[in-house]
């Protein structure tokens, strides 16, 4: 991990494991077997890990991104702040690890939107369009809708990339 880089948000080598319910599983369920999860890794790596989603123990880890925010370089300060006391494992950074988030939700649909602009273009849509927007002043358009921009050099092209997280309330259609 110390000598990853990339654009896509990461926390660690095991960046995300989230639990879906699909046929006969509930919610709760879900909840159950990211605690698990959590805790195992935790135990059998020694490993931190932290639960989002509808398993997060505080409401700022709700949101994957609060999660990750600073990302895996930010580990090192997050991890001595008490707040960011990791649901299992030790806080303490693992360069060759970092973190891991497990947790629970609904499906998640990834909607990509390849442009030919810029990286500042793209970024601009998203920030438009993500139900964040630009902060508490300036929500965005579409509810449970995440967003960025970047942009690709292997292929000379931007991107908005969307993750919508609640595809009822806010159908791929209107995204």
């Amino acid at each position: 991990m110390s000598k990853h880089s990339g654009e896509h948000p990461r926390t660690g080598a095991l960046d995300v494991c989230p639990f879906i319910p699909v046929q006969n599983v509930s919610m709760d369920d879900c909840v159950q077997c990211a605690n698990a999860f959590g805790q195992r890794l935790a135990e059998m790596l020694h490993v931190p890990v932290y639960l989002y989603g509808e398993a997060a123990r505080k409401e700022t880890r709700r949101s994957l991104p609060s999660v990750r925010a600073g990302e895996y370089e930010a580990l090192p300060d997050k991890l001595k702040h008490p707040d960011w006391s990791p649901d299992f494992g030790p806080a303490m950074f693992i360069p060759s690890w970092g973190a891991t988030v497990t947790g629970a939700r609904k499906f998640l649909i990834a909607y990509n939107v390849n442009l030919i602009s810029t990286k500042e273009q793209a970024h601009r849509i998203a920030l438009d369009i993500r139900e964040q927007g630009r902060g508490k002043d300036q929500p965005g358009l579409l509810q449970k809708v995440q967003g960025m921009g970047w942009y690709l050099d292997e292929s000379n092209i931007a991107q908005v990339s969307t993750n919508i997280l609640d595809y009822e309330l806010t159908p791929l259609h209107r995204v």
